[in-house]
């Protein structure tokens, strides 16, 4: 006997398909990778809409996982590291999920570069960056992979990764893509 039943009015208000269900169904699960929901004590699974995959996906990538992945004293890090002075860094970076790219089956992260105050953001200084942070110890991109891999809590595996050429999104902040492969 579950603990507790959800109606197929509740799935509606979840915005989950109800034709999938009749009367009454136990505890749904939720699973991003492959994008399938499973419905228990019933054993069936059934093909999730890419808006329910995407969803899961935030649910895993949280602001707080993000910031637990990539945390804001990483910057001072690196700026103490190439400067001997972390008060000479012109901005801060923060981690952020684009999403899941179903088709090439590829996490999407950016690496933002948001601006300080007093400092400039200059194009020409960042476009090198991608290179930079890919070898960088202390950016650590490799270990930031394996980490992503651990939070994904063995339902898959990460396997290449690569960043992209820097982008501007805004005047005081640029944007590097992180693009992780699943295996």
């Amino acid at each position: 006997m579950p603990f507790f039943t959800i109606t197929e009015e509740a799935l509606q208000r979840m915005d989950i398909d109800s034709y999938y269900v009749s009367d009454y169904i136990s505890i749904c699960i939720y699973d991003p990778i492959p994008p399938y929901w499973e419905v228990l004590g019933r054993g069936k699974k059934h093909k999730q809409s890419k808006k329910e995959a995407v969803s899961c996906m935030n649910d895993v990538f949280t602001q707080e996982v993000l910031q637990e992945l990539f945390p804001a004293q990483r910057a001072d890090d690196f700026f103490e590291a190439l400067f001997g002075d972390a008060n000479e860094g012109a901005y801060d970076i923060s981690l952020s999920f684009q999403g899941h790219d179903e088709q090439n089956n590829t996490l999407q992260f950016t690496l933002d570069l948001h601006e300080r105050p007093g400092c400039c953001l200059a194009c020409n200084l960042t476009s090198g960056l991608p290179e930079v942070f890919s070898r960088h110890k202390v950016i650590n991109i490799e270990g930031l992979v394996m980490d992503v891999e651990k939070k994904l809590d063995g339902k898959a595996k990460c396997g290449t990764w690569k960043l992209g050429r820097t982008q501007q999104p805004q005047k005081n902040l640029h944007s590097i893509p992180l693009q992780i492969a699943l295996a």
